[in-house]
């Protein structure tokens, strides 16, 4: 099988034929509005996290799988303008399928990124963990550095002013799949990488110790390990009350 997940970067404008080409099409938050031009007509899922930022210019014929891309203490016992997420998403999701990760697969991501996974890491190892693709095709997935971010999406001045995904250290883990191996398993896909970053291919490929050091906290990747709530990345921001039933919540 093949797949295409398209991020909202510039990088992916005339890609629509490439695109459109794979047996499934995975797209990122309003892509509607945000999307690259000439980047594909068809989507079989779209990844988001429940913010309904430009939802009501959705075009009238979507419909896909919704893939929420929090994590499930988040999706089942948080809140939005006192509204459960669960709730707000279901409503927005407009009855179509809904999908998200299990408690222990979004905790794996967690560990290996040291913080918070943005919506468009998600949305790739979604794609990997539902189609097990034989060839992973990305587009548009652009950002690398704060001050380059290249997100071109639904984005929020509290998300620009707390920048709180690494997303270079992403692109790295992406890039990983190329020498076999994705999340530290061993990995048979195949990635076809659209206009990788230019500073992604410079680390992997040049021998540049100066370079190397800048960037040495790209190359610091967690591991799986013992689960605590105050360990969590999100649930840090969300503490936990004395008797709060999220402790656990797989």
């Amino acid at each position: 099988m093949i797949v295409s997940v398209v991020a909202n970067g510039p990088s992916a404008a005339g890609k629509g034929k490439s695109i459109d080409n794979a047996d499934k099409v995975v797209r990122i938050k309003a892509f509607w509005a945000h999307a690259a031009e000439d980047a594909g007509k068809r989507t079989h899922a779209v990844a988001w996290f429940g913010d309904p930022y430009g939802w009501d210019s959705r075009p009238a014929d979507l419909y896909c799988e919704h893939w929420y891309t929090h994590g499930p203490t988040q999706i089942m016992h948080n809140t939005v303008n006192g509204k459960r997420n669960l709730r707000e998403f279901n409503k927005l999701a407009d009855m179509q399928p809904i999908r998200w990760l299990t408690h222990e697969y979004w905790k794996r991501l967690a560990f290996r990124l040291k913080l918070c996974p943005s919506t468009g890491f998600i949305a790739v190892a979604m794609a990997m963990k539902v189609f097990k693709p034989d060839v992973l095709k990305l587009f548009g997935f652009d950002s690398t550095v704060p001050e380059q971010p290249h997100y071109y999406d639904a984005r929020t001045p509290y998300v620009d002013a707390g920048f709180p995904h690494m997303m270079l250290k992403e692109k790295l883990l992406f890039a990983k799949i190329l020498d076999g191996s994705w999340l530290g398993q061993p990995c048979t896909t195949q990635l076809c990488w659209c206009a990788m970053p230019d500073l992604v291919r410079r680390l992997r490929t040049e021998d540049d110790p100066e370079l190397l050091q800048r960037y040495a906290d790209a190359f610091d990747v967690g591991v799986e390990g013992a689960f605590t709530a105050a360990a969590d990345p999100m649930l840090s921001a969300f503490p936990l009350k004395p008797g709060d039933p999220r402790a656990d919540s797989s």
